[in-house]
């Protein structure tokens, strides 16, 4: 399956930020990150990955 530069799978999402699946999913289901299913596979916009990145700099400069 052929997919856009800027659409991740699960596991592609997991390598982008450095850490396991089952956080990926555990982001997903706290709504820290955007979803949606494609032919029944879990895709994550980059997009929405940075966003978590920038949120969590934040949150970091913050505390």
């Amino acid at each position: 399956m052929k997919k856009p530069q800027n659409l991740l799978f699960r596991k592609e999402s997991s390598e982008y930020l450095r850490c396991s699946t089952r956080t990926i999913d555990r982001l997903r289901r706290e709504g820290e990150l955007k979803w949606f299913k494609l032919k029944g596979r879990i895709v994550i916009r980059k997009e929405s990955l940075e966003a978590y990145i920038r949120k969590s700099e934040q949150a970091a400069k913050t505390a």
